[in-house]
């Protein structure tokens, strides 16, 4: 499992928000889809053995919500989430 956010700075309303789930939500590989519509980002947890971030960008720019730029996040089973919150001391 991974995820992405995808910077898309043409969502204003619940209208876009709703387009984008709409758009992404159905394609094979995608698991769940949030949109944010203060920050103008919609994040994306999927498959990636099933589907890629260049086919999701493809269905976000033909849905007239271009991502302007994508910030990939950690992956369940990597180690950064795996130690996440915990300090040095082991806290």
């Amino acid at each position: 499992m991974a995820k992405v956010t995808f910077n898309i700075p043409d969502i204003s309303c619940g209208h876009c928000e709703q387009t984008i789930i709409k758009a992404l939500q159905p394609l094979d590989g995608v698991r769940k889809v949030t949109v944010d519509i203060p920050s103008k980002q919609a994040e994306v947890d999927y498959d990636d053995t099933r589907i890629t971030v260049e086919r999701m960008k493809e269905v976000l720019t033909g849905a007239d919500y271009p991502a302007i730029s994508v910030q990939p996040g950690p992956r369940e089973n990597s180690l950064s989430s795996r130690v996440a919150g915990r300090s040095c001391c082991g806290a």
